[in-house]
């Protein structure tokens, strides 16, 4: 009788637990579309939140107004440059394969290569195998890729048109998930503040600063550096004393957000100006640019860590461990999880101290 109210219970046991993890990957599966969504959503709430309530105090309290304000600012921020880069392309695009496929475009010789010393005549032999073929008047292969694309561009257009629609999409939910987000806050921090308490009772209002002042870091920090970068840039540009700057900043800057920063943009632009022989610009625009490559990692490392309390030996880790294994979304994600057990590990060794041998 006792072995078949063991095996019952057992089994009514394994059916609950079976259950449940079924209910929790079902419920994964389903929001997973949504996760990463909702991740940037979280961390932008929690980055401008200090903002907010101050602009709130500014619309009399009206929290809607507040959310509004902010959206539309944010979109003029980051829809715009998109806007600029996207018009110019559909506006010269035409011309450009209509020059390619006529033949007209044609890289120079860079003869004065030569004429360096000791290498000169080296680059200038890898130049004209790297660019030309038996003769240097042929079009370059990137023109004659152009051609192919040019014949192909409802194709391309087709294969590559979810990207775009993933990431409107992806903007979309991020847009409607932050506005959840800002309007319940109060009643999901309580809830989270709740869930913490039953595993870490005594610490669990530290631990939930700890991550939100490492969020609001990193978010300053990386939007402080994208504003020095996208100064630095423009001033490349004025160094450079090349056509369309406006566009050119809009890449720049959209370059930053992606966290590439403006160097690939800076060097794109060297090699435009030693190709069309200018070449006094372009050492100076590459010096220029040597400065802001090595300058950008160093700010925003520093900016970053300011407001963080963890080892630099561990944030270095969790800086880089991140983004390699989540990409961009990395440089939150791993210094919050290496702050999170370092926090842990500290407060477990608080509670049980070494006991020291007399």
């Amino acid at each position: 009788m006792k072995k078949l109210q063991f095996n019952e219970n057992f089994l009514k046991n394994f059916f609950i637990l079976t259950t449940i993890f079924l209910a929790v990957i079902t419920f994964f599966l389903i929001l997973k579309p949504f996760i990463i969504s909702f991740i940037w959503s979280s961390l932008f709430v929690i980055s401008i939140w200090p903002i907010a309530i101050r602009l709130e105090k500014i619309f009399l309290g009206r929290r809607f107004l507040t959310l509004v304000f902010i959206f539309f600012l944010l979109l003029l921020i980051f829809i715009v440059p998109i806007i600029l880069v996207i018009n110019y392309l559909k506006n010269h695009i035409t011309y450009l394969l209509y020059l390619c496929n006529q033949g007209k475009i044609h890289l120079p010789e860079l003869k004065w290569l030569i004429k360096i010393p000791f290498f000169g005549k080296n680059i200038f032999s890898h130049y004209h195998l790297f660019i030309f073929k038996e003769n240097p008047t042929i079009t370059w292969k990137l023109i004659k890729d152009l051609k192919i694309y040019h014949y192909n561009n409802y194709y391309i257009f087709i294969k590559y048109i979810h990207h775009f629609t993933y990431f409107f999409l992806q903007l979309f939910f991020i847009i409607l998930f932050s506005f959840f987000l800002y309007l319940k806050a109060e009643t999901l921090k309580n809830i989270i503040y709740c869930l913490l308490n039953l595993v870490i009772p005594n610490y669990s209002n530290q631990i939930i600063s700890t991550i939100i002042q490492t969020i609001r870091s990193i978010s300053f920090g990386i939007f402080y550096t994208i504003l020095i970068q996208g100064i630095l840039g423009g001033i490349g540009l004025i160094i450079s004393a090349v056509n369309y700057k406006i566009i050119l900043m809009a890449v720049i800057i959209l370059s930053c957000l992606v966290q590439l920063g403006p160097l690939p943009i800076l060097l794109l632009i060297v090699f435009w100006l030693y190709v069309n022989n200018n070449s006094f610009l372009g050492t100076l625009l590459l010096i220029w640019s040597f400065f802001v490559g090595v300058l950008d990692n160093i700010i925003k490392l520093f900016l970053i860590k300011a407001g963080i309390d963890l080892p630099i030996i561990l944030f270095f880790l969790g800086i880089a461990g991140g983004f390699l294994a989540f990409g961009f979304i990395g440089l939150f994600i791993g210094p919050i999880i290496m702050i999170i057990f370092y926090q842990l590990i500290l407060i477990w060794v608080n509670e049980f101290p070494i006991k020291k041998n007399n």
